[in-house]
């Protein structure tokens, strides 16, 4: 059992995998929905147990939207609801996301200040739940193990 765990916690604290490549500003450009994630941050499993369909849009303008449902996501539907994410973040807070690609550090600022910071690679080869082209996000260093996946809409 100990070393199950111990072997869990390495491959969520590894960094990004050699099966995949870092991630660009263009190849983020589109909406995304959530594959899979395997977290050790405090309250992400309960936070999607009740909200596990996930979508994030890196537009070519660099602004950035997420949204989470319990239920899932068309490519339509993502599309609306993230439109309505943004507009309700600007008009409740007055909040703008935006996102920038940094070697393979993929960074989601809010207005002007850093928000998240993760390590981001696209997949060029199959595996566990990842296919190729899909992006793989994982912690930035020093922060709680992580493991995304995110695939096309």
């Amino acid at each position: 059992m100990m070393v199950r765990a111990l072997v869990s916690l390495a491959f969520l604290c590894s960094p990004v995998a050699a099966f995949s490549a870092p991630c660009t500003n263009e190849q983020l450009v589109g909406t995304w929905s959530m594959v899979s994630i395997k977290a050790e941050e405090p309250g992400v499993k309960s936070f999607y147990e009740r909200a596990p369909h996930e979508v994030m849009r890196f537009g070519a303008d660099g602004r950035f939207a997420y949204a989470a449902s319990n239920k899932p996501y068309t490519l339509q539907d993502a599309q609306k609801r993230l439109d309505e994410m943004q507009k309700l973040e600007k008009a409740t807070n007055g909040s703008v996301y935006t996102f920038a690609m940094s070697e393979e550090f993929l960074f989601i600022y809010r207005n002007t200040a850093i928000f998240q910071v993760f390590n981001c690679a696209i997949v060029e080869t199959p595996d566990q739940d990842a296919l190729p082209g899909d992006v793989l996000l994982t912690q930035f260093p020093g922060n709680p193990a992580l493991r995304r996946v995110q695939r096309r809409l």
